[in-house]
């Protein structure tokens, strides 16, 4: 009951002491140190794949384009606001709300991982069709921020596991300390 209890503190607290703005530079870090712990626990395979995985990843483009031909012809300006805001990958802290609900912690992890890769590669195709806009969005002006901030970590993540158990172990330790990234992230924002 204490961690729930502190999200809303954070919140209140940001609220309270808008100071925060200022460390919005660090909320990035965070959420690579926050997946990094989260990946020291993924084992990282085409077994892990479950079918429900697949269906993450096509909920997470086919709806946003449902919302959007919906909305377009009412608001264009709303149907492209709704359809960025649904097409968001699975959130990073996704793992830390996980553990928070008791839920397989693996199984989120996997799914930012998929969401974020998709999404990823598959937006500087899709956007150009649904704007009116002929200039064309650079891949790679997408690609390389989501691979920093979820690739570096698993990387590392997924080194430190193969290659030295006893720091592995260290490292572990210290997931907890996620949930407190989390917070610090929530308070900032």
């Amino acid at each position: 009951m204490r961690k729930p209890i502190l999200i809303f503190t954070a919140i209140f607290a940001g609220i309270v002491f808008p100071f925060g703005h200022a460390y919005t530079f660090l909320i990035r870090y965070l959420i690579m140190a926050i997946l990094f712990l989260a990946f020291l626990d993924l084992r990282v395979s085409h077994k892990s794949i479950q079918r429900e995985h697949i269906w993450v990843v096509l909920l997470n483009l086919l709806l946003p384009l449902v919302f959007f031909i919906i909305l377009y012809p009412l608001n264009d300006t709303v149907a492209m606001v709704a359809f960025v805001i649904a097409v968001s990958p699975t959130a990073a802290n996704g793992p830390i709300i996980a553990d928070l609900l008791r839920i397989d912690v693996r199984y989120v992890t996997l799914s930012v991982l998929l969401t974020s890769i998709s999404v990823a590669f598959l937006i500087p195709f899709i956007l150009p069709q649904l704007m009116e806009v002929s200039q064309k969005i650079d891949v790679s002006a997408v690609l390389f921020p989501v691979f920093i901030l979820v690739f570096i970590p698993l990387l590392i993540a997924q080194l430190i596991r193969y290659g030295s158990s006893r720091i592995h172990q260290k490292l572990l330790a210290f997931k907890g300390i996620g949930f407190y990234l989390f917070i610090t992230n929530v308070f900032i924002a």
